[in-house]
């Protein structure tokens, strides 16, 4: 994908820089639709464009102050985008400014490229993005944590009127009621058996966590700082018809460059940091409103029972009979720990990533005149 920015340069006579005039300025693209080129693919889409730094306003003039410095902005935006697709690069080249005559242009009159140069301020690059997540929780408790009805304190959160004397007090179980001794027989049944199954919360995937520059999936690099486009590139319907065009390589500058966290050879540990941490606070904030089991996270009750369904049903099923509150009590006893996020629980991405470049002009010539040239910006997957 390229950019092609048309630059004009206007000198008075006898002067260089100091013009009351706008000194250079960049009309509308040649072709509007080299400004942004969108491009789907089956994991998502992914938007390159140019724009003022205002990130909306296309980029259909481009005018130097006093200060023979203009800012603009280039975009990559992620939409539903697998979080370990390609990086992305995106470099900028500069042909010379030529003299505009009233039939064409004076190819041997110009501005060299090498006059201009990327600058950057303090905060060259920006991102956000938002990455759906399923959290998943670990339910787990050492042997007899569920207790028995032998047990004074399980006992009593059941409604004994005492604790059973075991499993052989055949006569306290027969004075149960059927629910009463299911709950009791199961309980025992489970008392040698250590509880740890996982639970994916599916109904709480969080659709957006909020990363910040130093948690985005995609690591931004770049802002090649300072530096002249020492060789021009010949690009453009201006420079394409220098009779002096070569073969030399023009001389690319850096804008911005974004490399895959997952999948890829960088440390995602900030990403999943974030993640774990974002989760773990969702899960144990006071809005949720999820009942409390067990020590770290809040967890529905019909998510625990669903989460021991699958390696203990028997006592599932047992549970259903009591109260709520009983069926809190007893499974208050585990305690329900959310895992690390790890790279395999992440899927696609939506983000924003955003460079801040300042084209700077430092030119000198001896005829007066308007001088135009075209600033080239590539973007491609790496």
């Amino acid at each position: 994908m390229v950019a092609k920015t048309r630059l004009s340069l206007l000198l008075a006579a006898g002067t260089a820089l100091a013009v009351a005039a706008p000194l250079l300025t960049t009309p509308a693209f040649a072709d509007p639709a080299l400004v942004g080129v969108t491009f789907t693919t089956t994991d998502g889409a992914r938007q390159f464009k140019v724009t003022k730094v205002d990130g909306t306003t296309a980029l259909s003039s481009f005018s130097f102050g006093s200060d023979m410095t203009q800012p603009f902005r280039t975009t990559v935006a992620d939409t539903n985008r697998m979080v370990n697709s390609s990086g992305y690069q995106v470099n900028a080249t500069m042909t010379n400014l030529y003299l505009k005559t009233a039939n064409g242009y004076d190819y041997t009159t110009f501005i060299p490229a090498s006059a201009m140069s990327l600058q950057y301020g303090s905060n060259p690059l920006a991102g956000t993005a938002t990455l759906p997540v399923k959290p998943k929780v670990v339910l787990s408790g050492a042997a007899g944590a569920l207790g028995t009805c032998a047990d004074s304190s399980t006992a009593g959160l059941l409604g004994l009127l005492a604790p059973l004397g075991g499993v052989l007090d055949l006569l306290g179980l027969n004075l149960l009621s059927p629910t009463l001794k299911s709950v009791c027989t199961q309980l025992f049944n489970v008392a040698g058996t250590p509880i740890n199954t996982v639970l994916p919360l599916v109904d709480q995937v969080l659709s957006g966590v909020p990363l910040g520059l130093g948690e985005l999936p995609f690591a931004l690099s770049g802002a090649q700082q300072g530096g002249t486009f020492d060789n021009p590139s010949f690009q453009g319907p201006i420079a394409s018809l220098d009779p002096a065009k070569n073969a030399t390589a023009a001389t690319s500058k850096r804008i911005m460059g974004g490399a895959p966290l997952v999948g890829g050879t960088l440390d995602p540990s900030a990403l999943l940091t974030k993640l774990t941490s974002t989760l773990q606070g969702v899960l144990t904030g006071p809005t949720t409103g999820l009942p409390i089991v067990g020590s770290t996270v809040k967890l529905a009750l019909t998510q625990a029972e669903s989460a021991l369904s699958s390696t203990l049903p028997g006592l599932t099923s047992a549970l259903a009979g009591l109260t709520s509150g009983q069926q809190l009590g007893l499974l208050s006893k585990l305690t329900a720990t959310l895992q690390s996020v790890v790279p395999l629980d992440l899927s696609t991405v939506t983000g924003s990533y955003d460079a801040f470049p300042i084209l700077a002009a430092a030119p000198s010539v001896s005829k007066a005149g308007t001088y135009e040239g075209t600033m080239v910006v590539d973007f491609f997957e790496s």
